[in-house]
């Protein structure tokens, strides 16, 4: 929140709630079966999609809700074969089966699609590219008339637009959010069902990247936002507003950060608030200058100048590309406190290490998960299965 001076559309939300993420097999779910969970209402397996523990199909939400007349979407910063939104239209074993889900689509329920990327739908095998686009109309950018004629739509947009906000998103997920809800209400009387995820939080979560977990949340709020402009207008529309599972047991306060719990609000984010690279954009950063522009860089866009013993990590880090030492020389684990087998890595250990947010770990989390609710039914009358 108070990256965005302390307003964001979900915390306007009345209704809340909390949800459990446990999978069928695993107290800490993965993305598959708590896609699965919410796709079809029933837990399974961690790393199956659209199946039960025994491997069976489970019917998903755009597969029941046909039957009625309605028609489904899916909107995401992943690509289209990722765990949470092949939940929505794939049924594999394993989450890991790529070729397979994207075999997938062609038979689904999905009347429109966005996700990464057009380069990945072009490494399909030629038979399933042509069935694919049998049933949907696949672009690239956004074209009125090619949206206008088709019946259904596939917006594959290259893997620029669906990568980190570092990496010139700009507003993809929120304008995408718009043009499918767009889409569908206009072709459909009965009413559409759509799923939106911000993936690349959770991925920044991974990294422990404050940064990236900040930014790629408020592109996700604004998706939110036009969500609930058009329940509000329309009357007659549920949002509902979820993660799958916790990640990364982040907090605000650090047990090293002596005195966090008697600082300000300003004082406990104002480091933060200087940040204006996360931790893949700062990597990128470093590896497109010389080494001896690198305090320059954090100079600019963090506020503060690297400590020799972080030069050093840097240096020895086998990702950085301008280090003055040969790659068979570094030593990596000499600076094993900071290092953590990436430049991302080592990036996000540097950027953290001047606040006072705290991680636990760089893998999922089984708490509860806070849901957000906006119901603007008021009365729902019992529709008519076709």
């Amino acid at each position: 929140m108070y990256a965005n001076q302390g307003q964001l559309t979900i915390t306007n939300l009345k209704t809340c709630g909390f949800v459990r993420t446990q999978s069928a097999n695993k107290f800490t779910t993965d993305s598959a079966a708590s896609g699965t969970a919410y796709s079809t209402g029933k837990k399974t397996k961690n790393g199956a999609l659209g199946m039960d523990e025994n491997n069976q199909v489970i019917p998903n939400l755009p597969e029941k809700l046909s039957g009625y007349g309605y028609i489904s979407g899916i909107v995401t910063t992943d690509n289209l074969d990722g765990a949470t939104p092949a939940a929505f239209f794939a049924h594999q074993p394993e989450r890991g089966m790529s070729k397979e889900i994207w075999a997938d689509l062609p038979n689904s329920k999905l009347t429109f699609f966005s996700a990464g990327s057009y380069e990945l739908f072009e490494k399909q095998a030629p038979n399933v590219q042509k069935e694919i686009k049998k049933e949907f109309t696949i672009i690239e950018e956004p074209n009125d008339k090619a949206i206008k004629k088709s019946k259904k739509l596939g917006y594959l947009p290259t893997k620029s637009k669906t990568a980190s906000v570092n990496e010139n998103r700009g507003d993809f997920l929120p304008s995408t959010t718009q043009m499918a809800i767009d889409y569908l209400s206009s072709r459909s009387t009965n009413g559409f069902f759509l799923m939106v995820e911000g993936s690349k939080v959770d991925w920044a979560a991974h990294g422990n990247d404050p940064v990236g977990m900040a930014t790629d949340f408020l592109a996700f709020d604004r998706a939110c936002g036009a969500a609930l402009e058009f329940a509000r207008n329309n009357g007659e529309t549920a949002v509902v507003i979820v993660p799958d599972h916790g990640n990364s047991g982040i907090g605000l306060g650090r047990r090293d950060c002596k005195g966090y719990d008697k600082l300000t609000k300003d004082q406990l984010f104002h480091q933060f608030s200087l940040y204006k690279l996360t931790a893949e954009g700062f990597a990128n950063k470093v590896n497109s200058v010389p080494n001896s522009e690198v305090q320059n860089v954090f100079r600019t866009y963090a506020g503060f100048e690297l400590t020799p013993e972080e030069m050093n990590a840097l240096n020895n880090c086998k990702d950085y590309k301008n280090s003055p030492i040969p790659e068979d020389q570094r030593k990596p684990e000499d600076n094993s406190s900071m290092y953590s087998g990436s430049l991302t890595g080592l990036m996000a250990h540097i950027i953290t290490s001047r606040t006072c947010f705290g991680f636990t770990t760089g893998g999922h989390t089984g708490e509860e998960v806070l849901l957000a609710a906006y119901l603007s039914l008021i009365h729902i009358s019992e529709p008519t299965r076709r």
